[in-house]
């Protein structure tokens, strides 16, 4: 508890506070004052937008709309200029690459009907291993079957001899 009570008196909150209200004050002080408050410029008397080309400093040509621009929209283009900016486009790309679509549809068919072809193959594959491992596990079933009752009575009849012996042995 001694720890926590010389922590506190060494922070020296008088002097903490101090010097957060200076700033608080300076803060304040700059934000209010009238030299931080934004100003339109001012129009000398000599100019006028009527003689002037460039009014308030305009580096824009004037285009006769409004605000001394074009009427039209920023990224829409005349009709007219539209049109051969697309036929100018359609011909740099038959001139490029020709008629890619009829190329590329060629190519994908030929290579889709030779996937088709390998699927096929290999379904037809997979069916005769699948048929053959088939025929392979019903024939071992088999043997191994055969085995087992070969066994069985081999046992058996081993074990019915066992009984007759001791039976013998019980009657002498």
């Amino acid at each position: 508890m001694s720890k926590i009570a010389s922590v506190v008196k060494a922070l020296r909150l008088k002097e903490i506070t101090i010097a957060f209200l200076a700033g608080v004050m300076l803060l304040l002080n700059t934000a209010c004052s009238g030299a931080a408050q934004a100003k339109m410029p001012s129009l000398s008397t000599s100019t006028s937008l009527d003689n002037d080309p460039h009014p308030v400093n305009q580096t824009q040509p004037y285009k006769g709309g409004m605000n001394n621009y074009d009427d039209t929209p920023p990224g829409q283009i005349p009709s007219e200029k539209a049109k051969s900016l697309v036929d100018n486009a359609k011909r740099n790309v038959d001139a490029r690459y020709g008629n890619a679509l009829e190329k590329t549809s060629d190519e994908l068919g030929d290579t889709m009907g030779e996937r088709v072809n390998r699927v096929t193959e290999t379904a037809k594959n997979a069916v005769g291993r699948g048929t053959q491992n088939i025929k392979d596990n019903v024939k071992d079933a088999a043997d191994d079957a055969a085995y087992q009752s070969k066994r069985t009575t081999k046992t058996l009849s081993d074990k019915a001899q066992d009984a007759i012996d001791a039976a013998k042995d019980t009657v002498k």
